[in-house]
């Protein structure tokens, strides 16, 4: 990250467009490709962590590039209750909802849980993975959640402005319903 600030930052290079969010994207790249070739091909063991946790690694990014140290502070505790808080009691309703109304097919409603809890189609193709569900379930789990959050990314920025809520407000509101990380970005 240091690299790519220093890097984005030489006037030569800012002046053909590379700033530091090219650096930031290019180096890892370059690393990667670097040291897969070391590893024969293969991603060495001691990255092999690092590299499935991509999403988590995108989120804490749109946080800091989004907040500065003293509003995370700010937040502290409350945020955090939320933060561990929230996912846990939505797979649980989604579960006792889902098995209520889609019988015997608790792997679509565990699947479909996790994608509305977390992070989208991310969530629910690991929780695919984890609850056994077929191929249709994690599909269509991925569907309603993408057109769900498609829906709510429309609507919402409306809603926000005829309750009369705040930017910061408004902001929050829909970046903690929209469930894609990309829909959240934009």
């Amino acid at each position: 990250a240091a690299l790519a600030l220093v890097l984005g930052s030489h006037s030569t290079l800012k002046a053909y467009s590379l700033g530091y969010a090219v650096w930031a994207l290019v180096l890892p790249l370059l690393a990667g490709n670097a040291l897969g070739a070391l590893g024969g091909g293969k991603v060495l063991e001691w990255l092999k962590p690092a590299a499935c946790m991509g999403e988590f690694w995108i989120k804490i990014g749109l946080v800091c590039m989004c907040a500065d140290v003293n509003t995370i502070a700010q937040v502290g505790a409350r945020g955090l209750v939320v933060a561990l808080g929230i996912p846990p009691l939505v797979l649980y309703v989604g579960r006792i909802t889902g098995s209520r109304l889609l019988p015997g097919r608790a792997q679509l409603a565990i699947t479909l849980s996790a994608g509305i809890a977390v992070c989208g189609a991310s969530a629910c193709t690991a929780a695919a993975a984890a609850v056994g569900a077929t191929k249709q379930e994690l599909t269509l789990s991925i569907a309603i959640v993408s057109l769900f959050s498609l829906l709510f990314l429309l609507a919402e920025p409306y809603a926000a402005m005829g309750l009369g809520l705040s930017d910061d407000v408004a902001g929050a509101w829909i970046g903690g319903t929209v469930d894609l990380t990309g829909g959240v970005v934009a």
